[in-house]
This record gives structure tokens, sequence and C-alpha cells, in this order.
């Protein structure tokens, strides 16, 4: 007999329990229940979300013991003082420049290093909803991202990795301190909440109805809604975005890496939307 899977929707007013074939997880289905279109996930999958949003409100909160749990389940870096040393510059350190031949040049900066102050305020009417991304690396990147171009908050949803995860932290480089951030289990809550507060979502998703960035005409509050690098965003989270948004491709390839498709997106709608 073939194997079958229980799988919850994530529709909050049906929230139905039923069995697909294990061989359909992960793929787009319909609610027997509600009709409504969605990805089918475990409900035991749907359980270890939700105890990891629970973990971080109560790390917030001051609990300690709750931070150790979280930091052990995303991969926390060592203590400081305990990582390993790189046995390998890349780059000429500073102190090596000072005396180094003309064809050295001093660059003026260093990746990690951070300005006395922000050089324009955050953007407060712009927001970015990662839905279901599994590269520490692309998250990393996409926390500097909104900092450099000074997004106004950051929702990280579903199954993506937060920070203290040590490849986000990597790249992240120190990002995850300024911008604001928060993590919801559900990619749907994430969204109903920012539309609570007025934002209108965009999905950055290749479709046949996506309107191609250069010719998109921003909403006065928008939260860009990235998904998963190979699955795309999530069924349930794709119904739910009106607006739909593509970056306009001249290659054979159909789309790009996430995080540079976000910094492309980000770049040109920082500039249209009014913070």
């Amino acid at each position: 007999m073939p194997r079958s899977t229980p799988v919850l929707c994530p529709y909050p007013d049906c929230a139905t329990t039923f069995n697909v074939a294990s061989e359909t997880v992960g793929r787009g289905v319909r609610c027997p229940q509600c009709n409504r279109v969605m990805t089918a996930r475990p409900t035991e999958l749907w359980g270890q979300l939700r105890h990891r949003e629970h973990l971080l409100q109560q790390s917030r909160g001051g609990d300690a013991p709750a931070e150790r749990k979280l930091n052990h389940g995303e991969n926390a870096p060592l203590r400081q003082g305990s990582q390993k040393q790189r046995s390998r510059l890349y780059h000429q350190p500073e102190t090596a420049i000072d005396s180094a031949p003309e064809r050295y040049f001093e660059v003026g900066y260093e990746a990690g290093q951070l300005a006395d102050a922000p050089r324009k305020p955050p953007n407060s009417n712009l927001a970015v909803v990662l839905d279901d991304l599994r590269s520490q690396w692309n998250v990393g990147s996409i926390f500097r991202t909104c900092e450099g171009l000074g997004w106004g908050q950051l929702h990280l949803c579903g199954i993506t990795p937060m920070p203290p995860a040590k490849r986000v932290l990597r790249v992240s480089l120190g990002a995850e301190d300024i911008v604001p951030w928060d993590y919801c289990a559900s990619s749907l809550e994430a969204l109903h909440r920012i539309q609570a507060e007025g934002f209108t979502p965009v999905a950055l998703e290749v479709t046949a109805d996506a309107v191609p960035l250069d010719e998109f005409i921003p909403p006065p509050r928008c939260a860009l809604v990235i998904g998963n690098e190979v699955a795309g965003v999530s069924r349930e989270v794709l119904a739910a975005c009106e607006n739909r948004v593509s970056i306009p491709m001249a290659g054979r390839k159909a789309s790009l890496n996430a995080a540079v498709a976000f910094g492309i997106a980000a770049h040109h709608l920082r500039s249209l939307v009014k913070g």
C-alpha cells in the first residue's frame, strides 16, 4: 500500500488535518475541507516550527534556557575566543597596505565596518517576507541588503533559518542586530499581521500575470515576498498576493538566486516608495 503523511491546512480559519500520499509532500494540493490551494506540509513539521517560534519569543523575554535551546537548534557559532583562526588571508591586512608597493590602494572600508549613523533613515514603508527560504547564506545576504538599503523590517517564516544560525551571521556581518526582524511559523499569519499594519504584499515570482519590475508601480506600503530557492513562493502565499512582480530576464534561465533577486528589487523599490 502507498504510504500516507498527515498534513495541516495552513489557512487559520480551516486548519484541517488530512492525509496525502507521501510523495505529494511539499507539492501543491487542495484542502478537502476549504478547497483552497496549499503546500502540503506535514503536521510534525508544523509542530517543530511552532516550537521554534515559541523559543524565540521566550528568549526575547529574557529566558536564558530558551535562548540556549534556540542557539543549539540553530547551529550557533562557537563562543568568542574559541573559534578557530583563519589559516589563510585572501586580502592584505591594513598594516600591510601602508608598506606595500604602489599597485596596492586603500579601499576605504571593510566588509564588517559600520558607519557612525545611517546615511538615510530606514524606510518604514518597506518590508520583506521570506517564505520558506532554505539557505542560511541567502538569509544572511538579505539581512545585509536590508540594512544597507534601509528597508524597515524583515519577517522570517516557515523553514527559513534565523539568527543565531552561524552561516546567517557569517554573511549578515552584524546586520541582524540592526534590522528589525521577527519569525513566524506560518507565512500566511505573517502576511495577515503586516496587512493589518497597512502593508500590501507583493510576490516576487515568475508567473503569467507578473508585472515586469521596471513597469511596476508599488503600493505606498510594500511588503515584498521572496519564496523558496527551488519551489518559489508557496501556493497559499501566492494566492494571498494580488500583486506579482518579476525581473525581466535576457538569458535562457527563468530566474535568479533568491538573494540576488531581492537585491535588484530592493534597490529599485527603495527609490520609488517614500519613507
